[in-house]
């Protein structure tokens, strides 16, 4: 498939989710994730464009349809040059295993950047792709430790570099004809914790309480390059162990034993905001 071509089809989603992230895998231990799974849906209505003809690309990356709205791929003003940027809304929750407890996530946004390979390590995937996720701040999360202490705090996911991956145009054989993007990404986040309360007590957890590595999200979908198009995803991850909790007393050991651990899943959901090409 011509590169140009390639540019025009690309990119509508990155997972991911995120994306959608409340918690993840250590870079060296609590368990590895497993890979995700995506369904997609598309808008009701559409303004279509004339199909052209291309020829079908290698291995399992058929050439997708016609259908794609032409203000999803004007030109962005912030993407960079051979670039086909998009942004998405990231929304979900995270089931964390050992507190039994579901945390929902606060919407944030991934602003996600395709190039193409000319000459991609994998034929299959000829697209490399990076982006930076953005959640606001989940303010006053509930759970209830050991079943029995309410406890409430505030969670932050800070980025470690950059979200990177590749991806591949393919067209899912349950959905209708379009130009979809199937992406294979990992997001890297700290987590950190505060403002921690026991049964209404102040832990004075301090200001540096987060997660001793990066967590490593696992983003895999399949979306429809169109404005308002979704997927949802899900997977299964770790939670790294904690370091600097506690400004009176080391309470690292006590966020690692009650929240660290294999087993947590993560249920989000993508929506394309916008999509431009330079």
């Amino acid at each position: 498939m011509k590169p140009k071509l390639l540019r025009r089809m690309t990119l509508a989603a990155l997972g991911a989710g995120v994306a959608a992230l409340v918690v993840s895998v250590p870079a060296g231990g609590a368990g590895a994730p497993t890979a995700t799974t995506t369904t997609t849906t598309t808008p009701a209505t559409s303004t279509t464009v004339a199909p052209t003809t291309t020829s079908a690309p290698a291995a399992t990356a058929p050439a997708a349809g016609p259908a794609v709205r032409r203000a999803a791929i004007a030109p962005a003003a912030t993407c960079p040059p051979g670039a086909i940027c998009s942004k998405l809304r990231v929304e979900g929750s995270s089931r964390m295993a050992k507190v039994g407890a579901d945390v929902p996530l606060v919407p944030g946004e991934f602003d996600a950047r395709a190039f193409i390979i000319i000459n991609p390590p994998d034929p299959n995937w000829p697209l490399r792709i990076e982006g930076d996720l953005t959640l606001p701040t989940v303010r006053q999360a509930y759970l209830v430790v050991l079943r029995f202490m309410p406890s409430t705090n505030d969670i932050d996911f800070i980025q470690d570099g950059k979200a990177t991956g590749r991806g591949r145009i393919v067209q899912p054989p349950d959905q209708p004809q379009g130009l979809y993007v199937e992406t294979d990404v990992v997001a890297k986040l700290f987590v950190r914790l505060s403002n921690v309360k026991q049964d209404g007590i102040d832990l004075k957890v301090g200001n540096n309480c987060r997660t001793e590595v990066s967590a490593e999200i696992p983003i895999h979908a399949v979306i429809k390059l169109e404005v308002g198009a979704t997927a949802t995803t899900q997977a299964t991850f770790g939670m790294p162990r904690f370091r600097g909790c506690g400004t009176t007393e080391n309470l690292d050991p006590l966020f690692s034993g009650l929240v660290s651990g294999p087993g947590n899943d993560l249920r989000s959901k993508l929506t394309v905001l916008s999509v431009g090409a330079t």
